[in-house]
């Protein structure tokens, strides 16, 4: 009567089997079994990449190698390894036998003979394992494939699959060597060798991929949880009163913007794809409503108020009971993000600020309030961060410091240099020319202020701090 499928039985049946104390299923098996559950886990993050290509482009340009990947594990690599797995237990039966004929045996022919019979059982049983861990090796590769381009949230399953491919290899050297010790050196033996040596530094290599991803898995989980808890600071305002000095709060605005670009992913979710410059996650609005959970709410007004120097058109509006910003639609659109980023700066650095109205503010004047000019410099900071404005500057003017002289003169095609320095009256002036400045010798570009999206004149106050003009 032919013996049941070991992969027909039910799980805990197998587990049971495996520990029952004898060979079958042994660890030949058990490492085959390693390999199969390696590439389902595979095809299943494969599967889960294929339906959310569609959403994020970031999956689609490597489809297609993870569909091949897919094939081929669905038609050889499975096929072979469930083969395998129930090959290994049938076939070290016949070493078992073998032995167990041989013991006893006095006729040191008869013995002789047997002891071929053995070691070629042997052979046979040794050369599974050795098949085992050439699919384990290659599902390895194909799982960290999935790991580094699949669908980001199951990279559980394919490091899993990664881990799991690799202890497979590691349990077939190890079948591979101890079987080595009970076989003859002759030229199946160096054959042997030569291929488990290979199959030595693939398991290293794997090995070590496992260690990097594991170390990426832990780098991330770190970088979450100082991100979350600075966060929880940040929303608690227990960073305010750290900060004396603008330098101080630069620091603040540059170490948010870190994390910020860190976490994009997170949040920005499927967007973050389009995100592939620093400067494209400064979005006032987006880090309000993502990142301190408010909702934002542009009015077409937000009505007239008082306060001490009299009556103004309020341009926002911040509610910290009820996390709300409103902004008001009566002013450009620069004066806007620059209100929604004044609002960010109070609900980061302001704890016992609940209801509050702003006027049109866009950077230009500072007010003498604290509360308002941290507000109005965080907004400055945050929306025109200094290495990004230096970078940026640079490129478009070639200089360390902007001096007018015939050289800048003449790349701008402002005229002559009185000319120039008439037209700009001081260094403000000069900053605003800058700040719109959309060619140089004939070659066209975005203006500083259109790529931060503020006012001339704020651009203008930027380049000044930075130190990068001279009148």
């Amino acid at each position: 009567m032919s013996r049941e499928p070991l992969l027909n039985r039910i799980t805990k049946q197998l587990l049971k089997d495996f520990g029952a104390g004898g060979h079958e299923p042994g660890s030949g098996s058990a490492a085959a079994l390693d390999g199969l559950l390696a590439a389902h886990l595979t095809t299943t993050v494969i599967d889960l990449t294929e339906r959310y290509a569609s959403r994020s482009p970031r999956y689609q340009s490597h489809l297609e190698e993870h569909k091949n990947n897919r094939l081929l594990i669905k038609t050889k690599v499975l096929p072979q390894l469930e083969s395998l797995f129930e090959n290994d237990s049938v076939q070290f039966d016949k070493v078992i036998k073998a032995r167990k004929d041989r013991l006893g045996e006095k006729n040191s022919k008869i013995k002789h003979e047997k002891d071929l019979i053995v070691n070629a059982e042997l052979r046979k049983a040794t050369e599974i394992p050795i098949q085992i861990a050439k699919y384990c090796h290659r599902i390895g590769e194909m799982a960290t494939y999935v790991f580094d381009y699949g669908f980001i949230s199951a990279r559980g399953d394919s490091a899993t699959a990664i881990h799991t491919a690799t202890a497979g290899m590691l349990s077939c050297l190890s079948i591979i060597e101890l079987n080595l010790q009970q076989l003859p050196a002759d030229d199946w033996m160096e054959m042997i060798r030569g291929v488990k040596d290979k199959l030595e530094i693939k398991y290293h290599q794997l090995d070590r991929i496992c260690k990097e991803k594991h170390h990426q898995l832990k780098k991330e989980a770190d970088e979450h949880y100082r991100f979350e808890k600075l966060m929880a600071e940040y929303k608690a305002g227990k960073h305010a009163d750290k900060i004396l000095s603008d330098d101080d709060l630069e620091k603040f605005v540059t170490n948010l913007q870190q994390f910020i670009w860190i976490k994009k992913d997170k949040l920005f979710k499927k967007d973050s794809d389009q995100l592939t410059l620093p400067m494209q996650v400064l979005k006032p609005q987006e880090i309000l409503i993502r990142l301190m959970k408010y909702a934002v709410i542009q009015k077409e007004s937000l009505g007239r108020h008082y306060d001490d120097t009299g009556a103004f058109e309020v341009a926002g509006l911040i509610n910290k009971k009820k996390r709300v910003v409103e902004v008001s639609q009566q002013f450009p659109v620069e004066t806007m993000r620059f209100t929604l980023a004044h609002e960010l700066g109070h609900a980061l650095l302001h704890p016992d600020m609940l209801l509050h109205r702003d006027k049109p503010i866009d950077g230009s004047h500072t007010s003498k309030n604290l509360t308002e000019r941290q507000a109005d410099k965080f907004a400055a900071y945050f929306l025109m961060p200094r290495k990004q404005v230096i970078k940026i500057f640079r490129e478009r003017f070639g200089n360390e410091v902007f001096n007018i002289n015939q050289e800048t003169v003449f790349m701008l095609g402002a005229g002559s240099i009185q000319t120039f320095r008439e037209k700009c009256q001081n260094l403000r002036g000069l900053g605003r020319e800058l700040a719109r400045a959309n060619r140089i010798v004939g070659h066209k570009f975005t203006p500083l202020s259109a790529i931060f999206g503020v006012s001339d004149e704020t651009m203008a106050i930027r380049l000044e701090e930075l130190g990068l003009i001279k009148f």
